[in-house]
Formats: C-alpha cells, sequence, structure tokens
C-alpha cells in the first residue's frame, strides 16, 4: 500500500496528541486505538501487586513455621508420655 510515501507521520517527539490528516485520492491513513480494557497502566500498579504477592507469601510462610512448631511440639509430647506409660508398665 506504500502508506509511507503518502503519509509521513510524526518526526519529532513533544508529547502533544498528533493525528494524521488524509489526503485526497489517496488511501486512508493507517491508525490504530490501543485498548487495555480496565488494567491499570503504571508501574505503581506492578508494584502494589508484587507487594501483595510478596505479603501473601510471608504469611505463608509464618503459617508454615506456626504449624511446624505445633507439629514438633506435638511430637515431643507423645514422646514423653510414651517415655511415661513405658516407665508405669515397668514398675507395674
Amino acid at each position: 500500500m506504500k502508506l509511507d510515501k503518502i503519509y509521513q507521520g510524526k518526526t519529532e517527539v513533544d508529547g502533544e496528541v498528533y493525528s494524521v490528516e488524509e489526503v485526497e485520492d489517496a488511501p486512508n491513513p493507517f491508525t490504530a486505538n490501543l485498548d487495555v480494557g480496565l488494567a491499570r497502566t503504571t508501574t505503581g500498579a506492578r508494584v502494589f501487586g508484587a507487594m501483595k504477592v510478596s505479603f501473601i507469601y510471608f504469611f505463608i510462610e509464618i503459617i508454615l513455621i506456626i504449624n511446624y512448631i505445633f507439629w514438633k511440639t506435638l511430637q515431643l509430647i507423645s514422646y514423653i508420655c510414651n517415655w511415661i506409660l513405658i516407665v508405669i508398665l515397668t514398675l507395674i
């Protein structure tokens, strides 16, 4: 279609909105509308998402540690009770 020879486009970046004017007796210029939907396009959203994930993993680690301590305590209590039963049964 060789639109690059008909429509030059923006040559310098200055942050202003740029729209190509149509030329008579030529194909329409190519336009693209970018849609990100409902997603946030800032870096802050990504940082916040990373912080949420790290916060969740932090609490999962705490829960696993508490669970480990709980089960080790139960194992110790069970071990002590078994020894007490063995001593009592040997004395009878």
